[in-house]
């Protein structure tokens, strides 16, 4: 997202409802988030990396700890998405990022070829952050992700847990390697 402001005033003035305001956040996004009519949680921000000033160290962060880091990049990640825009997509990504699922190991850049020529596109996408541990330059991110959309125009609704594994390279976390496995509740 390139002007969050802007969508900020949108919002306002058509009374959605805000969560969390418009704000700075110390890894480089501005956002807030918003909730629809029907309840769902929306974030909109500019994430642009994490600073190289939160490197080294151990720490583990859970929800609703202080630290919301990875939250805030699944929801901008799910915004890029949603936006169905490969490029966006693929600056959370690293480019050796792969997929584990039930069909096996596929490739990240596969799936953004599949976004790049409309083969899939999603219309909905959110990620309930369960938990984030964060070793040095490496972290694993697990999330509760709903999404929907449509695969060579056949309509998917998909419901999973997914682990992600994420490498700090140049003072921004990229994604390497995710897991998903259907949820069964």
């Amino acid at each position: 997202m390139t002007d969050p402001d802007a969508l900020f005033q949108r919002a306002t003035a058509g009374h959605a409802e805000i969560v969390r305001g418009l704000a700075d956040e110390d890894y480089g996004s501005r956002g807030f988030t918003a909730r629809d009519s029907e309840g769902n949680l929306w974030s909109f921000g500019t994430y642009a990396g994490e600073t190289a000033s939160n490197a080294g160290g151990t720490r583990q962060t859970h929800v609703g700890g202080n630290d919301d880091t990875f939250a805030t990049l699944l929801d901008d990640w799910n915004d890029a998405i949603v936006a169905n825009d490969p490029d966006a997509i693929g600056r959370f990504a690293d480019p050796d990022w792969v997929f584990v699922g039930a069909d096996g190991v596929v490739p990240g850049a596969q799936f953004l070829e599949s976004v790049a020529t409309g083969r899939l596109t999603h219309d909905f996408m959110t990620s309930d952050l369960h938990s984030a541990r964060v070793l040095g330059d490496v972290a694993v991110v697990i999330a509760r992700v709903r999404n929907s959309g449509t695969f060579d125009g056949n309509p998917f609704q998909l419901d999973e847990w997914s682990t992600d594994v994420f490498v700090r390279r140049d003072g921004s976390w990229r994604c390497i390697l995710t897991q998903l496995t259907s949820a069964a509740r």
